[in-house]
């Protein structure tokens, strides 16, 4: 994942992940 923030969470990711792009 690039390094941008989201607001969409996806399926078995959790919301800092999702936040901060990790992989």
């Amino acid at each position: 994942k690039t390094k941008v923030v989201i607001t969409y969470v996806e399926p078995g990711q959790d919301f800092e992940n999702a936040v901060f792009g990790a992989p």
